[in-house]
C-alpha cells in the first residue's frame, strides 16, 4: 500500500498525523539513516558504513504516524517498543494495556507507514491531516511502480481495517 499526501503546514494547531524516525533492522548502507551525537545523518560514502558499521549504530527509516488511537490498536512508545492498547481508562485518564499496565496518550502513538526516501523534503515533526492523505494500494509481491489502484479516501482512519496483518505501509509524498 501506499500514501500520498500533500503536506499543507500553513495552520499552526496540533495535527492528528506526524513524521518521525523510528529504528529498522538491517545492516548499513549507502543512503540509510542513523543517528548520533549530531542528530540523523544520511550515510553518503563507503566509509560511512564502514564507520558506522563497527560502531554498531541503529538505522532509522521515517514513518507517518498517528496522534489518534482506539481501543485494540497497536502503539508504539518512544523507546520502540509496541504493545496493543486495551481501553481507555477514564479515571486515571491513560491507555490500559497488558490488562493493568497504563501509558499516557501523549507517551504513545500509531504507526501508520514508511514514507518514501524519495520524499525528501519531509522532516522529522513535520505534521499533517486527513485531507492531506490519499491512500493507494497494490498488490503483495509487485513494485509499487509496477502497478497501484487508487482509493478515494474520506477517512484515513479506515487504513488499519483494510491493512492485511504483516503487510507492509509506504508513504510517499507529493511535492507542491
Amino acid at each position: 500500500m501506499l500514501l500520498y499526501f500533500i503536506p499543507n503546514n500553513k495552520e499552526k494547531a496540533m495535527k492528528k498525523y506526524f513524521a518521525k524516525y523510528l529504528p529498522v533492522e538491517g545492516e548499513i548502507k549507502i543512503g540509510d539513516v542513523i543517528k548520533d551525537s549530531l542528530g540523523y545523518i544520511t550515510i553518503t560514502s563507503e566509509e560511512g558504513v564502514r564507520v558506522y558499521t563497527e560502531a554498531n549504530k541503529q538505522r532509522y527509516k521515517l514513518f507517518l504516524c498517528s496522534r489518534d488511537k482506539k481501543p485494540m490498536d497497536i502503539v508504539t512508545f518512544e523507546s520502540g517498543k509496541r504493545t496493543q492498547i486495551e481501553k481507555w481508562d477514564e479515571d486515571y485518564n491513560q491507555w490500559v494495556f497488558n490488562g493493568k499496565s497504563r501509558v499516557s496518550d501523549e507517551d504513545c502513538f500509531k504507526v501508520i507507514g514508511e514514507i518514501s526516501s524519495d520524499a525528501t523534503w519531509v522532516k522529522e515533526g513535520d505534521e499533517f491531516d486527513e485531507k492531506d492523505l490519499l491512500l493507494v494500494e497494490y498488490p503483495e509481491g509487485l513494485d509499487q511502480k509496477d502497478f497501484w489502484v487508487e482509493w478515494d479516501w474520506k477517512n484515513i482512519n479506515g487504513l488499519l481495517e483494510n491493512v492485511k496483518l504483516g503487510s507492509s505501509v509506504l508513504v510517499e509524498v507529493i511535492k507542491q
